[in-house]
């Protein structure tokens, strides 16, 4: 009888995973910094900027919001300090005390008085800032909220929160009650207080704490039309803003956009913190800026999110505290030092990207290599239980990993333009 003894094979699973680079349906998010996700990868080319001429501050004063009007030689700037004193710069030169002092970061609101303001209220008193320097104003009264639309400064009244004041057309300092100028309506609601105002597309939007109305108010007041719009969980007031691409706002279930027509939840990134006690926004000439805390990988971090266009979203690693927009810029204040979101590479801002956790086969596996399509330079570091490798990556590449664990996380990091169109991983079982 013959013997024939058959060599052992080893039958090894293997799996290719495509790596998510955007939200899954499940919810789980992965983690952005820099980066723009719509279906590819793009760095979002963001970064702060510190403003100069506010090193003249006096010792021990810190600034908590920067306000600018007009542009070049012919503006000037205005820093609210924290604690309560205001200076301002005339012409790029120094900054000097004002006699007008705020008890907190102002309501802004941008106006034309025969020459283009920013009208500043903490709900107690109200001044003007214009390219010749800022004054008190006596008869606009204070307010917490405002927007200038049909040539009329529209208010949100300090004393009552359901109160709009207007003035009469081509002049920001009429309120008198009587037909044909300015006057005030109360407008209380079961969707609650209103907190912010809006406006866009030639109508005024009041922007409650559970829904959003449309104030048409063309003409005389007789013929002021208001409706609701939609109905939604509670807003965050201070983050609603009206954008190029609309109005864009922080509720506790996301951020939401509307065009006039349609009202669409933005896709993100990331997730936001359940609390939002000091989330803020304003719009740019490039778009809708926020400041809000955002779910890390270790507890919350604060973050600035910028959209461009209401469908996508770039994050940055840093707070915008004191968030204002003014000339089409956003400032902020960064580390007690004034500054300025940028639409550039800034040195010291790279773009980060992580992916959630991947499981290729629910068990310990090996990761083989992994290969990217991409446009530009990124350095990639692939993690598994506790273990972690370093690639550069330039272009479309494959790397050789030899990486064993069972969760794999991905990243991306770099400090100039570049797109990532897809990342895939290649994995056997076992390992």
């Amino acid at each position: 009888m013959r013997y024939r003894k058959e060599p052992i094979r080893a039958s090894e699973e293997e799996k290719t995973v495509v790596v998510p680079l955007r939200e899954e349906e499940d919810g789980v998010v992965s983690r952005s910094f820099g980066f723009a996700c719509r279906g590819t990868l793009a760095c979002g080319g963001y970064g702060a900027e510190r403003l100069a001429g506010f090193e003249t501050l006096p010792q021990g004063e810190t600034a908590a919001a920067i306000y600018r009007v007009g542009t070049g030689q012919a503006a000037a700037v205005l820093a609210c300090c924290r604690g309560g004193s205001v200076y301002v710069g005339i012409n790029g030169g120094g900054l000097a005390k004002s006699a007008v002092t705020f008890s907190m970061p102002p309501a802004a609101a941008r106006v034309f008085d025969g020459q283009e303001g920013v009208l500043l209220s903490d709900g107690a008193a109200c001044a003007l800032l214009t390219a010749g320097g800022l004054q008190k104003e006596e008869d606009i009264p204070p307010f917490s909220g405002a927007a200038y639309a049909h040539e009329r400064l529209w208010l949100l009244s300090s004393e009552k929160s359901d109160r709009l004041l207007f003035s009469a057309p081509a002049d920001i300092r009429d309120f008198s009650e009587s037909r044909g100028t300015g006057g005030r309506i109360d407008l209380p609601d079961a969707k609650g207080k209103i907190a912010a105002l809006c406006a866009f597309g030639g109508d005024l939007y009041l922007f409650r704490e559970r829904g959003v109305q449309r104030l048409r108010a063309r003409g005389d007041e007789r013929d002021f039309e208001i409706t609701d719009v939609f109905d939604c969980c509670g807003i965050y007031p201070k983050t609603a803003a009206a954008a190029p691409f609309g109005i864009a706002w922080l509720a506790k279930d996301g951020l939401y956009r509307f065009d006039g027509n349609r009202c669409a939840r933005v896709p993100l990134p990331f997730r936001f913190a359940e609390e939002q006690a000091g989330a803020q926004a304003v719009a740019a000439e490039f778009g809708y800026v926020l400041s809000a805390r955002i779910a890390a990988e270790k507890g919350e971090a604060d973050a600035v999110c910028v959209s461009e266009d209401g469908e996508s979203c770039v994050v940055l690693p840093f707070g915008g505290e004191g968030l204002t927009a003014c000339a089409g810029e956003a400032y902020f204040v960064r580390q007690g030092e004034p500054a300025a979101l940028r639409k550039r590479f800034v040195r010291g801002c790279a773009s980060r990207w992580a992916s959630v956790p991947v499981r290729p086969f629910g068990k310990r596996a090996r990761l083989s290599r992994v290969r990217i399509c991409a446009d530009g330079a990124f350095w990639l570091e692939v993690r598994a239980d506790g273990k972690k490798r370093g690639f550069l990556i330039t272009g479309n590449q494959t790397a050789a990993v030899n990486l064993a664990g069972e969760e794999f996380a991905f990243a991306l990091e770099s400090d100039g333009a570049g797109r990532i169109a897809s990342i895939e991983a290649a994995f056997t079982a076992g390992g």
